[in-house]
């Protein structure tokens, strides 16, 4: 599967989906094994159910994938 990324500096990025038109919030953080500076993030809206899986360092975010319809399959206690 091949597809363009959309990517912009680390701060914008967050602001827009934190406070932008999808206000979507981090539930899940990650790093990739042997990789100590680039990071994964999971950004889902709770009420809307969009969401914005990116790959991030501290200048710039790339977005993997994003949608609609998220599901918590996980209903245990938050960490």
């Amino acid at each position: 599967m091949q597809k363009p990324l959309e990517c912009t500096d680390t701060k914008t990025m967050f602001r827009g989906l934190i406070n932008g038109d999808y206000k979507e919030n981090p539930i899940w953080w990650g790093i990739e094994p042997g990789d100590t500076v680039s990071r994964y993030s999971l950004f889902v809206n709770e009420q809307t159910k969009s969401w914005t899986l990116i790959q991030f360092d501290e200048k710039m975010a790339c977005v993997l994938g994003a949608g609609e319809k998220s599901t918590q399959l996980f209903n245990g206690p938050r960490i």
